[in-house]
């Protein structure tokens, strides 16, 4: 069960056993399916890892070991599975003084099995370079992924700033642990669970339309709900 693969994978990350983490992670992933491993397994035990951490049951060289190895695997995921040629674009980036990407790479991996081709950007991206990747590859979406100990009024600052660059047809959701008391326009989506997001993206147009015109700036605000994917 989860309980029993989450204890298994943190037990032989305090070995620093990766062939043991890779093996337990890989069956996961083959048992209980790709959707189900990112929102009942991978997602919780990326809680559980900082949880641990957070009250000193593990130590951070545990935690980047894990983290490191789970990475991995979701990197491959997301990258085998995102190659279609018609497949819309989506770019998966952090906002600028984010330097957690962990999260970002789950929500990729939920981009790619939706049929989305992922545009990975990473960490620590400014607002006016994640804009112009969106407008040279047409993309039609954008996720933003937000950890828990980000400061909470830049991030909502750059969001507000990256859904009144965005052209009105490029869709933009936000999700991770520090997403939730952000105060960000309307137009911000966010995603019930990641297989919510896989079957968002799913919907998507393969391309953006030509030179679209950006939202219109000062649009109404309201704290990011769950259940605006639907």
């Amino acid at each position: 069960g989860l309980r029993r693969t989450i204890d298994a994978v943190i037990r032989a990350g305090e070995a620093f056993d990766g062939d043991t983490v890779d093996r337990v992670l890989a069956d996961a992933w083959r048992q209980a399916g790709p959707r189900n491993f990112l929102d009942r397994c991978a997602g919780p035990l990326l809680t559980e890892i900082g949880a641990r951490w957070a009250a000193g049951a593990i130590g951070v060289e545990t935690e980047h070991f894990l983290s490191e190895r789970l990475r991995w695997l979701l990197t491959q995921r997301w990258r085998r599975a995102s190659s279609a040629l018609d497949a819309p674009k989506v770019v998966c980036a952090c906002l600028p003084g984010e330097r957690h990407v962990l999260g970002l790479h789950l929500a990729a991996t939920a981009v790619a099995l939706g049929g989305g081709e992922v545009v990975f950007l990473g960490a620590d991206t400014p607002v006016a370079e994640l804009v112009r990747a969106v407008e040279s590859v047409g993309s039609t979406g954008v996720v933003v992924s937000v950890s828990v100990g980000v400061d909470s009024d830049q991030a909502a600052s750059s969001l507000r700033a990256l859904a009144a660059a965005l052209p009105a047809n490029v869709t933009l959701w936000v999700g991770g642990a520090g997403a939730a008391p952000l105060l960000v326009p309307a137009s911000v989506v966010r995603p019930t669970s990641l297989s919510a997001l896989s079957d968002a993206v799913a919907r998507l147009p393969a391309r953006a339309a030509a030179q679209p015109q950006p939202r219109p700036a000062g649009g109404a605000q309201r704290r990011v709900r769950k259940d605006e994917v639907g």
